[in-house]
């Protein structure tokens, strides 16, 4: 994580992959320090731009270095001096540039209508699929909009939580928008969540780059990795790490379950709550502190009641609206 300054202007996409192709060759040379990664997370915050060059340089990296490793030495390759990595990263930054040029010439046809609205209520579940292959799937009373033009990929969070299976296109990347906060993907897996004065990013696969869109203000930026939970609030950024096991437990509501790990019945409570119209409430704090471990229906109230009453002797009072909860 680290603090940046506003983006700067575009800038030819010429010159940006080269400097993509620069960074990428000092990043793998001995002696890269905590200061020169600072500098880079600099550098790739200040433009989508910048992360989409720097990840297409690597990509092109890997397959060139692929190739080279599935190709059979031979008495000419053997005594070739110039294949160093410095020289394939110039020559894959080189490749992309005329890929780019090609690419503005041709037509990309799309099905899937611009600016459309997905939504879900109370308890629902949809799964929509894009015109490039990607998925979105919305859980509980979630508002997602999605604009697929030529030129780009966008999605907006309005309200609730999705999960997002994005397909890969290194010349579009994929961008979703949540209030003042951006996700940039190229081809990855990751759930958002939002919540008032909060933001919830997982990353399951991949690499994703957060940052905030605050006009004026000094903005902050994380680029992810898999396994990593980012929450955004007011006050900043935290990003903590998880085994991509638990955070694939986190995505049991695709299956209509809901994971409970030590959690208090007053997390448990507000969990259900988000998927039914009957609504669960803890009468004392000393029961709210109890803990649950287990996997339940989403929409089973009965479950979750009948669990309370075996395991902690607990009181179930149906008010018709609620139930509640009491020693």
């Amino acid at each position: 994580m680290s603090d940046i300054a506003p983006p700067a202007p575009p800038r030819c996409a010429a010159i940006i992959k080269q400097e993509a192709g620069v960074w990428l060759e000092r990043r793998d040379r001995p002696g890269w320090s905590a200061e020169d990664q600072r500098d880079l997370d600099v550098w790739l915050a200040q433009s989508p731009a910048h992360l989409l060059a720097y990840h297409r340089v690597a990509e092109a990296w890997k397959q060139t270095e692929r190739l080279v490793v599935f190709r059979r030495p031979g008495p000419e390759r053997a005594q070739s001096p110039g294949l160093t990595r410095s020289t394939i990263v110039k020559f894959a930054a080189a490749a992309l540039f005329l890929i780019g040029v090609l690419a503005t010439g041709s037509l990309y046809y799309l099905n899937q209508p611009t600016g459309r609205s997905f939504a879900t209520a109370l308890g629902g579940h949809k799964i929509v699929t894009l015109s490039d292959g990607s998925h979105i799937e919305l859980n509980t009373d979630t508002v997602v909009t999605v604009d697929m033009t030529a030129g780009r990929r966008m999605a907006a969070l309005v309200k609730g939580e999705a999960y997002f299976d994005i397909a890969h296109d290194a010349s579009r990347p994929f961008t979703v928008k949540i209030a003042n906060r951006r996700i940039t993907v190229l081809g990855t897996k990751f759930r958002v969540r939002g919540a008032p004065g909060k933001v919830e990013v997982a990353l399951l696969d991949g690499r994703v780059w957060f940052d905030t869109e605050t006009k004026g203000k000094r903005t902050q930026s994380a680029l992810m990795s898999p396994g990593q939970v980012l929450v955004a609030t007011a006050d900043g950024i935290k990003v903590t790490s998880a085994p991509v096991a638990s955070l694939e437990n986190d995505l049991s509501w695709r299956s209509g379950m809901l994971v409970f790990r030590r959690t208090t019945l007053a997390d448990a409570a507000r969990e259900y709550n988000r998927y039914n119209t009957k609504k669960i409430t803890i009468a004392d704090s000393d029961v709210a502190k109890l803990t649950i471990s287990g996997i339940l229906p989403a929409k089973d109230l009965n479950a979750f009641t009948h669990m309370t009453k075996t395991f902690f002797g607990l009181h179930v009072q149906d008010h018709g609206a609620e139930l509640v909860l009491s020693r």
